[in-house]
């Protein structure tokens, strides 16, 4: 990714009838036929283009699993010689960072692949050495910051796609330590990546961050790459808290299949109002009494996983007719997603198991229901950086100065020092829906789920 490798690679992402290039700015770009498109987004394994001309062409790609499948027409003609151009650059780029090779030797290999009709078009070879010593420059990974402040190994693993720092305390430490939490963000690397960690629970609300994840894309062979790695060094978490990722949900399934997945029960509510949003009820919940019945569909989290459909019948059953109806579409989405849709009788497989967000067996096993100390530590991390989308030399920088302190940590836990205390207004409420989550069996199922709701 950034690190100069010895390894021979493709100079530029060559798809069947198709090329895929990364921007200046760490976006992508598809070049087909001598039209370029931006993506414009990802549903799935789809990732849908737009012509970068498109505010007169309506011109439009699909892509799936590396094939094109559906190409639009577009309102003007191609440019073959403007496309070969930058898939000249982009080879350039990916060969500066993986050859050791002087910069005029690396120009001339790329140069020897390009048609001989767009010579013309071309910069100077002065010029494309020079871009390979600035493109040097910015990416390149220096030495001492592959090693920890005290001198250890700190990257553990690398490949074209996914970098992942730790060390081998840390990684003896996860392995002791087996609730597991993950967490990714954009603002703290260089646009176009993604850092994701992995943290270990250390008390009931405190984890410390033990991994650290660059990934080029956020898709489900990053989180193959992240996991697999972790389970060969013979890592096996007794559960594993992140937010709704399909592709970490789906990779945590096949690498650690006797691990526990949780949704974070934050991440749960905040996908139900991303959705009342998206359905134009924004407003409508403005009025108290109509936000407590979202908060009530929440609540169901709080409810035994084998009784969750039973008592959302009755939540559903016993409301108004004219809610009922203003609220069709999200209740459509809610059952979709989290619940599955009945079809002959029967429940369909939800989106999302009802066992990944419910959160009663965490309540018993006094487990922290969110993310929160993963998402604070993100949180912290980007203030300190003082910048959004760092340059990697920076962002290494500052995760070996976290890593010393999480050493400190480390070595104050082994010594029987105490973690920092969970803030008291967040242990309060934990107890209350404690209480409550006990008096289960004694209430009546949408007393219960009012009581709840109550409390967030």
């Amino acid at each position: 990714m950034y690190k100069i490798s010895k390894r021979k690679a493709p100079l530029f992402s060559l798809v069947k009838n198709m090329d895929i290039i990364q921007t200046q700015m760490g976006g992508k770009k598809l070049l087909h036929e001598g039209y370029e498109y931006h993506l414009n987004k990802e549903v799935g394994d789809k990732i849908y283009w737009k012509c970068v001309k498109r505010k007169f062409c309506k011109g439009r790609a699909i892509t799936q699993n590396g094939s094109l499948i559906i190409s639009n027409q577009h309102s003007h003609s191609p440019n073959i010689d403007d496309c070969e151009t930058k898939k000249l650059m982009q080879a350039i780029r990916t060969k500066s960072c993986q050859s050791e090779a002087p910069s005029s030797a690396i120009v001339k290999e790329c140069m020897s692949q390009v048609p001989i009709e767009i010579a013309r078009k071309l910069p100077k070879q002065e010029s494309l050495s020079r871009s390979v010593r600035r493109y040097r420059k910015k990416n390149l990974i220096y030495e001492d910051l592959t090693l920890t402040t005290r001198g250890e190994e700190f990257l553990l693993f690398q490949n074209d796609e996914v970098q992942i720092y730790s060390t081998a305390n840390n990684i003896d430490f996860l392995k002791r330590n087996k609730r597991w939490f993950g967490d990714g963000t954009f603002d703290s690397v260089p646009i176009g990546y993604q850092l994701y960690t992995i943290h270990a629970l250390v008390d009931k609300n405190k984890a410390i961050p033990l991994v650290y994840c660059f990934t080029k894309n956020r898709n489900e062979k990053s989180y193959f790459t992240i996991f697999n790695f972790l389970s060969l060094k013979g890592l096996q978490p007794l559960s594993i808290t992140i937010d709704f990722e399909r592709f970490a949900i789906n990779q945590i399934k096949n690498l650690f299949p006797e691990t526990k997945i949780y949704g974070c029960f934050d991440h749960f509510g905040q996908c139900l109002w991303i959705n009342i949003q998206r359905f134009g009820l924004t407003s409508w919940c403005q009025e108290n009494s109509n936000a407590m019945i979202i908060k009530q569909l929440q609540a169901l989290a709080f409810v035994p996983p084998d009784e969750v459909n039973d008592i959302f019948d009755r939540f559903i059953n016993q409301m108004d007719e004219k809610i009922d109806e203003i609220l069709g579409e999200f209740l459509q989405y809610f059952e979709t997603t989290w619940l599955g849709i009945v079809q002959r009788g029967k429940r369909r497989k939800p989106l999302i198991e009802i066992d990944i967000w419910n959160v009663c067996d965490r309540l018993a096993n006094d487990l922290p229901r969110t993310n929160n100390s993963v998402e604070g530590w993100h949180n912290l991390f980007n203030h300190r950086l003082q910048i959004c989308h760092p340059n990697i030399d920076k962002l290494l920088r500052e995760i070996r100065i976290e890593q010393a302190s999480t050493e400190v940590i480390i070595r104050q836990i082994q010594n029987g020092v105490a973690v920092e205390k969970t803030h008291i207004n967040y242990e309060d409420i934990n107890q209350r829906l404690k209480r409550i989550f006990i008096n289960y069996k004694n209430m009546d199922a949408l007393d219960y789920i009012n009581s709840i709701a109550q409390n967030f």
